[in-house]
This record gives structure tokens, sequence and C-alpha cells, in this order.
């Protein structure tokens, strides 16, 4: 299977050897205006995760497309969008939303584990137990991954980092 995310929100998942459409999932945004960003998917055993344009990052099924569960990560910013593609580590997954936070979630149900206030577009780097990330904001932080303890942050003087 081939699992892609379109600019209008919706997921595909298509046959690899020959393309068939296999299952759609469509996400509505609610607001009229929107910056359309998402997340490439990421597999998890079972599961497909994918971050949305309207803050949300979800967890499908990758055989049917159902509907695992669903996290709002980010509803109160400007720019809501998931466009960082989701890290799975264990039973931990670790997802940012763009001007909104960094987020470790529980693999099985979505739950959040903990947050830093720090949107990022980039997915998270991991190296044993800690985890590097660069934010909205300009900085660049090693984190704790168990308890979401920033270890350091340094700012970049020349704009936002990359991974």
């Amino acid at each position: 299977m081939l699992y892609v995310l379109g600019g209008n929100n919706v997921a595909h998942a298509l046959d690899a050897k020959s393309g068939k459409l296999m299952w759609l999932y469509n996400r509505r945004e609610a607001s009229n205006l929107s910056v359309r960003g998402g997340s490439q998917p990421a597999l998890a055993g079972d599961l497909v995760l994918i971050g949305f344009s309207d803050g949300a990052l979800v967890a499908l099924n990758k055989s049917s497309g159902t509907v695992v569960w669903e996290t709002n990560l980010n509803r109160n910013k400007r720019f809501r969008d998931v466009d960082a593609t989701p890290v799975v580590d264990g039973d931990q997954v670790f997802a940012s939303s763009y001007d909104g936070a960094l987020y470790a979630l529980n693999k099985n149900d979505g739950k959040i584990i903990w947050t830093i206030d720090d949107g990022g577009y980039e997915q998270v780097q991991i190296s044993g137990p800690t985890l590097y990330f660069s934010s909205t904001s300009g900085k660049t932080m090693a984190v704790d991954k168990a308890s979401g303890k920033v270890l350091w942050s340094k700012d970049n003087p020349l704009g936002i980092g990359t991974a």
C-alpha cells in the first residue's frame, strides 16, 4: 500500500502495484480560509498517522482507513496545521503543529503525554533518550523524550533551523 495526503485534506491508500484506490479519508476544513499544510503519513504497526491542516493528528487503520483515534493538537493559534511528519518511538508519537506546540502522545489512544509550547514544521530527530527539535520561533532544543523536559535550547540567530 501507498499512503498519500493531498493538499485538499484527503488521505488516499493506493495499491502500490496497480495504483488502485483502496480507501479515502476526507477531513473537512471548517474555515473558508486555510493554509493547507499537512504531514507525510507515518506508519506504526497497523496504523497510519497523519497530521492535517485543521490541527488534528489522526490514526487510521492501514487496511480499512477507519479512524482509530484523533487528537486536536492546535485550535487556538493562527496557523493550526500539523506539517511535521509524526515520529513513532515505542508507544509514543511525537508531532508538532506549526505555531502551537510539540506533543508526545500515546500511540494506542492518542492521549497527550506532555507538550512544549513551541511549534514546528520539521519532524523531530531521536537519539537514545533525547529528541532534537527545531521550532518555528527559531530555537533548536534537546528534549528528554520520556518527560518532555528541555535539556538545552539554542537560539538560531539566522532564523528557523531544519533537521
